[in-house]
């Protein structure tokens, strides 16, 4: 099982005037947190695309090094909740007779203000840093991650990201 920690992007806990970081909670807020997924790939080490469609699948090489984060906005009513989980699934040439190592990933974090009236506008998860071939000695056959991010608000409302990376 692998764990992730999770920075919530915020200042002191004292924020009654706000700090320019962090946003008054409006109960009233309609609208979910805004979600992002960067991915990075080991051939430029910057963030290759950034993606904010509900549902995405993309591939990379089998030996290519990827960093996956998850970042949330929420400027009305701020950000409660962040988290990343997921499955993967990696099929190694050299070991198991073809039999799949499978896995877990969880992490989360909650920001409580307590008496405070604002909460965090941005989180973002630390990278979750994938690599097919490191499970298999460098000989990996195939495998998958599916990465699910959720947020959120103080309003109550929640918004959720998918992302599968297919290891070819």
């Amino acid at each position: 099982m692998f764990c992730l920690t999770i920075a919530m992007v915020c200042s002191a806990m004292k924020c009654e005037e706000c700090s320019s970081s962090m946003v008054k909670i409006k109960k009233q807020d309609k609208s979910p947190p805004e979600l992002v997924i960067d991915v990075e790939t080991s051939a430029t080490g910057e963030v290759v695309k950034s993606y904010v469609d509900e549902k995405t699948a993309i591939e990379v090489g089998l030996f290519e090094n990827v960093n996956i984060r998850i970042r949330a906005k929420d400027n009305e009513s701020g950000i409660k909740d962040l988290s990343i989980e997921g499955t993967f699934s990696i099929v190694c040439s050299n070991a198991g007779g073809g039999e799949p190592i499978d896995g877990t990933i969880h992490g989360s974090a909650h920001f409580d203000p307590a008496t405070s009236r604002c909460a965090p506008e941005r989180a973002i998860t630390t990278d979750l840093k994938i690599n097919a071939s490191d499970f298999c000695n460098g000989q990996v056959k195939e495998g998958f991650y599916t990465i699910v991010g959720k947020s959120l608000n103080y309003a109550g409302k929640s918004s959720t990201i998918f992302l599968e990376v297919t290891f070819r």
